[in-house]
């Protein structure tokens, strides 16, 4: 089974304390928050991914963006 399209939804939130621990933030700092659902034919789903991001470390750029634009 190919994946044949994907959706992300982004969001900014507050991670869980174990999150936050992970991430080396403190508990309520803002995160970003990234939901990614790949779909295979007759739009059925393949994976689910959920990620969490220290902005103030990462940078987030989709595979379809371009990365020289900085």
């Amino acid at each position: 089974m190919g994946v044949i399209r994907i959706t992300e939804r982004l969001r900014v939130g507050n991670p869980s304390a174990k999150c936050a621990k992970v991430l080396g933030l403190a508990t309520g700092a803002p995160i970003l928050q990234i939901a990614r659902v790949a779909y295979s034919f007759n739009d059925h789903p393949v994976e689910l991914r959920m990620s969490y991001v220290n902005t103030s470390r990462c940078e987030y750029v989709p595979d379809n963006f371009a990365t020289d634009v900085f």
